[in-house]
């Protein structure tokens, strides 16, 4: 995941998702393909919040939806966790660690 403050709080960027496992045995051909969701937002750096919604994707094989996620950012500043909308069920979960090379 890539994300940039292009203005006075305003976030975009990229989530790069690979299909590495699925319930389903008709992704079996599948796996290990990958799609970009691209995501754009808000970051609050008062409250640590960071909410942005995906807005495109390139995915040739359909392996991902446009999420919506809300999520806070750690003390240490090197995660981010929150919620996600999961096509309206409010059940998925996120979480980014920072690579730090």
């Amino acid at each position: 995941m890539t994300l940039v403050q292009t203005r006075s709080n305003t976030i975009e960027g990229t989530i790069a998702w690979t299909l590495v496992r699925s319930p389903k045995p008709e992704d079996a051909e599948r796996l290990g393909t990958g799609a970009t969701e691209y995501v754009r937002g808000a970051m609050d750096p008062k409250t640590g919040r960071v909410n942005f919604k995906g807005y495109d994707k390139d995915d040739s094989v359909g392996i991902i939806g446009l999420d919506d996620y809300k999520l806070e950012v750690s003390e240490s500043g090197s995660w981010l966790f929150g919620p996600t909308a999961t096509n309206g069920a409010g059940t998925g979960r996120f979480t980014a660690y920072r690579r730090l090379w």
